[in-house]
């Protein structure tokens, strides 16, 4: 009677089970360090351009982040439910939005 796990099953094959050619366990926590600071970073940066604000901490970042997802979500409702107020511009070349068609071929004849 056998027990294996299934694939996919239990920790990666990897995770310090001799070096075997593969990265010990601490560079790989290093390397996954660095990136998610580098994402971290990206956010921050992300926040700044959107708010001129300038998050101190992770908790800060993740903080904004959420409030201007949720503020985004919200916008997009709004702006779809006023496109969706706005009666299409039948044969006028014009569009939904309200704005000026293409200027007409004949238009100066």
């Amino acid at each position: 009677m056998s027990f294996a796990s299934p694939p996919g099953a239990g920790p990666p094959e990897d995770w310090d089970q001799g070096n075997h050619g593969r990265q010990p366990k601490a560079n790989l926590q290093r390397e996954y360090r660095k990136r998610e600071g580098d994402v971290f970073n990206e956010l921050r940066d992300i926040i700044r351009e959107l708010n001129n604000q300038e998050p101190a901490t992770r908790h800060d970042i993740l903080s904004e982040a959420s409030r201007l997802m949720r503020q985004l979500a919200t916008e997009n409702m709004n702006l779809k439910q006023q496109l969706s107020g706005i009666p299409p511009a039948r044969g006028s070349g014009g569009n939904n939005m309200g704005l000026p068609g293409p200027p007409s071929a004949h238009a100066g004849m």
